[in-house]
């Protein structure tokens, strides 16, 4: 047989390549005449957790939302999402997850995990992870949106357990890496919900003073009425005014602050009458137990003032 042999080494071209090369069709291109558009990038699924309305996957967080994600539910025996579990309570984790990009996801994977706020903060630096407390597989189309509910149910024992953060991390096995699946700030596959202490209710007792000599002298009827929307609560203030003394009816201060753990900081002003700032306050307050509010506020005096600045205390209790 005449002509160039019908067999190649390994490695070399194949004889309809040379043919190809000849006419300019060889390497192959996404269009015959154009060049193959190498900045556009592969369809892939794009998988989020969302911590907040709008969210389209952006991080880090800088806020709450990296430990209070709105995309991670506690979720009673009655269906209603909760921000704190009850000892002896059965509840199911509840997360929703969003694909933002251009191709389905067919290869999805859940874990949910419940564990110390401190272990999850040291799994997301590189630290042993935590056990996962169940798995679970989804499915979910471009720009599609599911909930994803676990069948197992948690109850915790007691009030410790009651505390224990929640985390869930989703991506796809196939197309949508996870990267590091503790870091809940950072990672748009990772969704965190620590639990969060109720401040909310109306609170009433006895302020005493801690200042000077006559500090156990210095008593007055204090309130504090608290409304709390998830990690945030708003607070207003009451101190006994006149005599006979009585707690006004608007309150001499208000503000609002951060719940974190089972503590809540806050600085609130004092106004006179004529709505002149008159004190600062610099307010602590923390849950001892679920029936105790315990507070601290440091009072201090504007510029000019001789008064030193005064120190308060008080225990109050839920009415």
């Amino acid at each position: 047989m005449s002509g160039p042999s019908r067999w190649r080494k390994p490695g070399e071209k194949l004889h309809y390549v040379d043919g190809l090369t000849e006419l300019g069709a060889w390497p192959p291109k996404t269009r015959p005449g154009k060049p193959r558009n190498k900045d556009r990038p592969p369809a892939t699924p794009f998988l989020i957790i969302p911590a907040f309305t709008g969210d389209v996957g952006v991080r880090p967080l800088p806020g709450n939302e990296g430990v209070h994600s709105g995309g991670l539910q506690l979720v009673d025996a009655n269906g209603v999402a909760v921000q704190t579990a009850l000892p002896g309570q059965a509840y199911r984790l509840q997360a929703t997850l969003r694909n933002l990009g251009a191709t389905a996801s067919y290869a999805g994977l859940i874990d949910f995990y419940l564990a110390p706020a401190a272990a999850l903060d040291a799994a997301a630096l590189g630290g042993p992870a935590p056990p996962a407390f169940t798995h679970s597989g989804f499915t979910l189309p471009p720009q599609g949106t599911t909930t994803v509910t676990t069948a197992k149910t948690w109850t915790p024992a007691n009030a410790a357990e009651a505390q224990l953060s929640l985390l869930a991390r989703a991506w796809d096995l196939a197309l949508d890496p996870l990267g590091n699946g503790f870091d809940a700030r950072g990672n748009r596959h990772v969704a965190r919900h620590d639990a969060i202490a109720d401040f909310s209710g109306v609170w009433d007792g006895v302020f005493i003073s801690t200042t000077g000599w006559r500090s156990t002298l210095l008593r007055s009827l204090f309130r504090v009425i608290i409304t709390q929307n998830g990690s945030t609560a708003t607070c207003q203030f009451f101190e006994e005014v006149g005599f006979p003394p009585a707690l006004p009816s608007t309150p001499q201060s208000s503000g609002s602050g951060p719940v974190i753990g089972t503590t809540l900081a806050l600085i609130t002003t004092d106004h006179l009458a004529n709505n002149v700032p008159f004190t600062t306050n610099h307010w602590t307050l923390s849950l001892p137990d679920s029936a105790t509010l315990h507070v601290e506020n440091v009072h201090t005096f504007p510029p000019g003032d001789a008064r030193p600045t005064q120190h308060w205390v008080a225990d109050l209790h839920r009415i």
